[in-house]
């Protein structure tokens, strides 16, 4: 019986051994893609005009809508979801009748970094998308093994109930000609609000929420703050935060803390269930400033609850719609605050410990200078034509050196040093 169950330990062993030499050998130390496009303004406007005309924000339950994407809507979706869930780097390159995707995704917990590089070519069958070649690593799939592989691996994932839901809405994917060599992948599917919101949620991809009963605990105590200063606003918030953690999540706590002062702020609902509560004694103003505290505390909770590249890209989108005619102008001021909001989002929310860090430094200190850079000596209401003589546009090597010094004057704040 001994002898049994030592031979069989052993089987397990090796087994389990051989497993993970095959799955170590089959990666690699470096990915084959380094570099994912960021999230950049055009997707914003691109997302906004999808929204807009397809009335994706007005769709009932159970409703069909048929979604025409370029390669690079394509790109900037998996871009986000690969960001967010910090899985690595994903890449799609749609032709005529083919569609390939490439990627190198992160393994997780493994005591050194290692990669999965792959390739995945699908072609048009009928209505669907259908996968005829995968590379994982150095293993080549055949055709008639592939469909069944992918969906052993992810039904088998921790994003099965989120494929599962999404497999249920999409009715037709189809490749569509352009012109050229452009192609477009047209969607059609059928909405179904209440189990998405459920899977992104369970996934990490939605906004993350905060709880109701927090956020009225935030906004209870928002509304004794005396004064205008969002700075005094935004310790106490972190003051109550702090407190909250003792017995609670840094991280839960720090989002409901800014989620709860961007609506003050605002002075509309962003997740609350409710609408905010009033604080009297006029708006909160940073620096001096209105609109500072509004882009600062905007861009806190956009980055807080849906990550850095989405705040970045939406405080940039609105600068170059204040450009145009009858807009107040693009200033690199909002983009500051913007830039430092995000700053603050993010590390209010990266991790227990950074979580903990923020929450002390905030709470000890009243004066926004601890959090927010200098922004005197930055030109703002500037015209879309002045802006781009001055400057020569976003990404220009003038516009470069201007970002380059407001992100140094934000890392120079005594909060992340």
């Amino acid at each position: 019986m001994i002898r049994a169950l030592i031979i069989l330990m052993f089987l397990l062993v090796f087994t389990v051994a051989s497993l993970l030499g095959l799955a170590y050998l089959n990666t690699s130390a470096t990915p084959a893609l380094t570099q994912a496009a960021q999230l950049g303004t055009a997707d914003i406007k691109r997302g906004e005009k999808i929204v807009k005309s397809q009335h994706l924000d007005k769709m009932r339950e159970g409703e069909v809508r048929r979604l025409q994407l370029s390669s690079e809507d394509v790109n900037a979706v998996l871009n986000y979801l690969t960001g967010r869930l910090n899985l690595g780097v994903v890449q799609a390159t749609l032709g005529e009748k083919l569609m390939v995707v490439r990627g190198s995704l992160r393994l997780p917990g493994l005591p050194v970094q290692r990669y999965l590089n792959f390739d995945l070519a699908l072609v048009q069958q009928e209505s669907l998308l259908v996968p005829v070649e995968l590379r994982l690593g150095n293993i080549y799939l055949k055709e008639r093994w592939i469909a069944r592989v992918l969906e052993w691996v992810v039904g088998h994932s921790p994003y099965a109930p989120q494929y599962a839901v999404a497999r249920n809405m999409l009715q037709t994917a189809v490749l569509q000609p352009q012109g050229g060599e452009h192609t477009a992948l047209a969607l059609t599917f059928v909405w179904q609000e209440h189990a998405l919101k459920q899977a992104l949620s369970e996934s990490g991809l939605a906004m993350a929420g905060v709880n109701e009963a927090a956020l009225a605990a935030y906004h209870q105590h928002l509304a004794g703050v005396k004064g205008r200063d969002f700075a005094r606003a935004l310790r106490e918030a972190f003051v109550l935060a702090k407190q909250r953690s003792a017995t609670g999540d840094a991280v839960a706590e720090n989002r409901a803390a800014l989620v709860a002062l961007a609506e003050v702020v605002l002075q509309q609902r962003l997740l609350s269930a409710q609408a905010p509560v009033t604080r009297p004694g006029g708006a909160l103003a940073l620096q001096g400033r209105e609109d500072h505290a509004q882009h600062f505390a905007l861009s806190a909770f956009i980055a807080a609850a849906g990550g850095k590249q989405l705040a970045d890209a939406a405080g940039l989108y609105k600068e170059l719609k204040d450009a145009e005619q009858g807009g107040s102008g693009f200033s690199f001021n909002d983009i500051a605050a913007d830039m430092a909001g995000t700053r603050l989002g993010e590390e209010s929310t990266r991790s227990q410990e950074a979580a903990a860090r923020m929450q002390s430094g905030l709470a000890a200190s009243a004066s926004a200078r601890s959090f927010f850079p200098r922004v005197e000596d930055l030109s703002e209401f500037m015209k879309q034509r002045e802006f781009e003589r001055r400057f020569g546009g976003v990404g220009e090597p003038a516009y470069q050196r201007e970002m380059a010094k407001i992100e140094a004057r934000i890392a120079e704040l005594s909060l992340y040093r």
